[in-house]
């Protein structure tokens, strides 16, 4: 299908699952009419973004317009990387995309129960510091990202303390681009990039 704005195709996937493209190229292009697209494809499912096409600025450094969009409607399950509950500090890292509306930072459904479920299972432990960490790919600039970063783990930190996760002090962080865990050269590796990770520290 085709609209004065964009173009917009399936594709099936080796593993046989369905993707999808949009292209947002034309006079009346904006910097969301590739996401409201996708979201329009998925109706009510959230939108999960496999790859985003971005001109470079001036400087070299990638916008955050995106003109070409791939992706797969329905959330991915959060992944959390908790470790043992012998140890005096426990972490999780919650994936940007299935945690956060494409871009911005207002947590999805998924992301709220994953958050939930984080609080449960701190019931009971005594928290003396809670550090929240943002991270996102290297797409936008440096000011973009940081922001971004900084917000998104602000949210997650109001979150858990609004939903009874108790602790002497929360700590917020938007580290941007930096500390990548995967290269931003693929769509995976950019995807993994895009995180917040949680520490729930003890000093007991």
């Amino acid at each position: 299908m085709s609209g004065p704005t964009f173009s917009a195709w399936s594709i099936d996937l080796p593993n046989g699952d369905t993707a999808y493209r949009v292209d947002c190229y034309g006079l009346f292009e904006g910097a969301q009419t590739c996401q409201r697209k996708a979201e329009e494809i998925c109706v009510k499912q959230p939108v999960r973004v496999l790859q985003g096409v971005s001109a470079l600025g001036a400087d070299g450094s990638r916008r955050p317009n995106v003109r070409e969009l791939t992706f797969q409607c329905g959330a991915a399950p959060i992944p959390t990387e908790p470790v043992s509950r012998s140890t005096a500090t426990n972490r999780a890292v919650l994936r940007g995309d299935a945690t956060f509306e494409f871009g911005q930072a207002e947590l999805t459904a998924e992301g709220r129960a994953g958050l939930d479920r984080l609080v449960s299972d701190a019931q009971g432990a005594t928290v003396d510091r809670v550090t929240v960490t943002g991270y996102t790919d290297d797409v936008g600039g440096d000011t973009y990202n940081a922001r971004l970063s900084e917000r998104r783990a602000a949210v997650i930190a109001a979150y858990l303390g609004e939903h009874g996760m108790h602790a002497g002090q929360f700590i917020v962080r938007g580290r941007g681009k930096a500390d990548p865990v995967a290269s931003n050269a693929t769509a995976e590796g950019r995807a993994q990039n895009r995180r917040v990770e949680v520490l729930l520290d003890s000093n007991r």
